[in-house]
């Protein structure tokens, strides 16, 4: 299993889960200057030592592309799990002070998965 954060804090904790986990890899993807999350989530579900990608997400710059990569890993059969904060007014507030990331707002408490098995 992989894992790509866009918060270094997180990432530094699952590198401290390691042991209990197994990860195949763990990216800190931070500002994505020049790669996104996207960028590395492909290259995951390319890599035959990952079976499941976890994310930590502030915000998507790409998101038909994430919506694309998720109809992949839904062929090869590789779940992703998704963390994406910045629902309140604090958290997005701290979304865009942490990474410039713009935590737009959802429009129901549960939003309804795009792709699904």
């Amino acid at each position: 299993m992989a894992a790509i954060a866009q918060s270094g804090s997180v990432a530094d904790a699952f590198m401290h889960a390691g042991t209990r986990i197994g990860w195949s890899r763990i990216v800190s993807c931070g500002s994505e200057v020049v790669l996104d999350l996207c960028d590395y989530l492909a290259y995951c579900l390319d890599d035959p030592s990952t079976d499941a990608v976890v994310l930590f997400v502030e915000g998507f710059k790409r998101p038909e592309r994430f919506l694309a990569l998720a109809d992949q890993a839904l062929a090869l059969g590789k779940p992703i799990v998704a963390v994406k904060v910045g629902r309140s007014a604090q958290a997005q507030a701290a979304a865009v002070a942490h990474t410039g990331s713009l935590a737009g707002e959802i429009a129901s408490p549960r939003p309804p998965c795009a792709r699904q098995a």
